[in-house]
């Protein structure tokens, strides 16, 4: 991350989740992009009529609606590589934080999530993921990337389903809207008060950053690292600024470094 992240989250003791939208992969988000359109929308709804056969409007307004209820942050279980150290360089002054998973686990409404690399992506196969019983399990959609990424080995924190963020702003026609679903048999008595209570609750913005505060929990951040490749003067810093705050400060990256055994 840049030093500027860094800062950022030492000094406010937060980390900030954003919208998958946003993340640079155009195949991010692979179904909710699938149904903006009309030949992506029939092909996901034949394959659901399949998979959740009673329950599949349900789940199309599921895919139609609730692109913006994860926000979510990536990171790796690879402590450190070439190729990392490349991709996110920031100019030769990038800086590696670790965090061990319990520290993760102790975060309010945070999941830890493995990405699943695949040659190629499909519509079924994503489906196939995310089903659970005859619903969708919305954070599923967002664990899957090409094998071109799988030098990364991805980690994927994603934090609360705000389903209601993304219905509409009348409360009261999502409620007609609804009744009208589970009407028509096309949701369950569970599936309705589930939405409606997340509706009803809802006090966020979907398409806005999220953050999460870990000043509860002591020692959240088990060590900082910088790019083994940074000038002197910017080590100086980052130590500096490390000490300061009391933080676990490494040192540069050795990966570069010639060593003789």
């Amino acid at each position: 991350m840049s030093f500027e992240s860094f800062v950022d989250i030492i000094q406010r003791q937060v980390l900030t989740f954003v919208s998958p939208a946003e993340w640079e992969d155009p195949f991010e988000s692979y179904l909710f992009k699938a149904v903006k359109n009309d030949e992506g929308t029939k092909k996901v709804m034949r394959i659901l009529k399949e998979i959740t056969p009673k329950y599949a409007q349900a789940n199309m307004e599921i895919l139609k609606r609730f692109e913006f209820c994860i926000k979510g942050q990536c990171w790796t279980n690879t402590g450190e590589s070439d190729a990392l150290w490349r991709i996110y360089s920031n100019n030769k002054m990038a800086i590696r934080i670790e965090v061990e998973e319990d520290k993760i686990n102790r975060l309010n409404n945070v999941t830890i999530n493995e990405v699943k690399y695949s040659n190629k992506l499909s519509l079924e196969a994503e489906l196939q993921q995310m089903r659970v019983a005859d619903t969708l399990d919305v954070r599923k959609a967002f664990c899957s990337k090409r094998s071109a990424f799988k030098h990364e080995n991805e980690v994927r924190l994603l934090s609360g389903i705000n389903v209601d963020a993304v219905l509409s702003d009348s409360i009261k026609m999502q409620k007609l809207s609804l009744e009208q679903l589970k009407k028509d048999g096309k949701i369950n008595e569970t599936q309705y008060t589930h939405i409606l209570t997340k509706v009803i609750n809802y006090q966020g913005e979907p398409k806005l950053n999220k953050t999460i505060s870990f000043e509860h929990i002591d020692g959240f951040i088990k060590s900082v690292m910088l790019h083994p490749s940074a000038p002197k003067w910017f080590e100086d810093t980052l130590k500096f600024f490390c000490e300061t705050h009391k933080l676990n400060y490494v040192g540069k990256s050795k990966l570069y470094e010639l060593q003789f055994d």
